[in-house]
């Protein structure tokens, strides 16, 4: 079973009484209470990544998918499109 999947089915048998909740109104600190064992070691370190870093690994030179250096963060640049 997923962390995540069991996580909120603990969250829900412990909050009944709750109703619908979008992720941002979950208990966070609980959730991971529950999920942390299951999940290993968590790391958190920053990186220099951009979706550009090896995009013609991944997407190779078709002309159609030339990236947008201007923004690296646009859609564009990381969407896969076979």
């Amino acid at each position: 079973m997923a962390a995540w999947l069991f996580a909120a089915i603990l969250c829900t048998l412990d909050n009944p009484r709750r109703g619908l909740c979008v992720p941002e109104d979950l208990p966070r600190e609980e959730i991971l209470l529950h999920a942390t064992p299951y999940l290993g070691e968590l790391i958190s370190m920053p990186v220099d990544w951009t979706p550009l870093d090896n995009f013609h690994r991944h997407f190779g030179d078709r002309p159609l998918l030339q990236p947008d250096r201007r923004d690296p963060w646009q859609y564009r640049n990381f969407a896969f499109q076979p």
